[in-house]
């Protein structure tokens, strides 16, 4: 069973969507099995299991549902943290002013992957402003995921080489309140 369920009201067909903060054993070992397939499958990386266990203890994770399917996950760690990966990838990530790190979004790819994803991102955003006093992310992402950052407010920043990783990646930053106010707009929700 999914604990702290917020039902949504964005758009009539979207009634059937439902954001989780993830709590209990269960619920994470959903979302951890749901962000390891995707990003292994669509991408070929792979975690170290234990780390990514720390980093799901100490920050927020998320799924998005579909009518009780887990379709998205993503989570939020406090920044700077030691578990944060920007924290050794970045010597000027601390410049972002960030209070928090988003990270590890990643959606089933029989969803609509770009909704999904703004979906999550968006409900995620109202959360914390709600429930937390984060207010400011940094992360980093693949180049071609900017246009969906963008459209959240995100600012890109510089590029940087993740390890083990073939592609460069660009750090976002932005705030929570334009995530969820202009997420909301681009749904076409008030």
């Amino acid at each position: 069973m999914f604990s702290k369920q917020v039902s949504l009201g964005v758009r009539s067909e979207s009634s059937r969507f439902q954001l989780t903060r993830v709590s209990g054993t269960e619920e994470l070992e959903v979302a951890t099995q749901l962000r390891e397939r995707a990003f292994r499958e669509r991408r070929g990386i792979h975690f170290d299991q234990s780390l990514e266990a720390g980093r799901d203890r100490e920050g927020h994770v998320f799924m998005l549902l579909d009518r009780a399917t887990p379709i998205a996950v993503g989570r939020v760690l406090p920044y700077p943290s030691r578990l944060s990966p920007l924290v050794d990838l970045s010597r000027l990530a601390g410049a972002y002013g960030a209070d928090s790190e988003i990270g590890r979004v990643a959606c089933v790819a029989s969803s609509e992957l770009p909704q999904s994803a703004l979906l999550l991102l968006t409900l995620g955003s109202q959360w914390l402003l709600e429930h937390t006093r984060l207010r400011r992310y940094v992360g980093y992402c693949q180049p071609r995921l900017l246009r969906l950052y963008a459209k959240l407010g995100a600012v890109a920043g510089q590029t940087i080489q993740v390890p083990d990783r073939p592609e460069p990646y660009c750090i976002i930053s932005g705030t929570y309140q334009d995530a969820a106010s202009l997420g909301l707009c681009r749904l076409g929700s008030s």
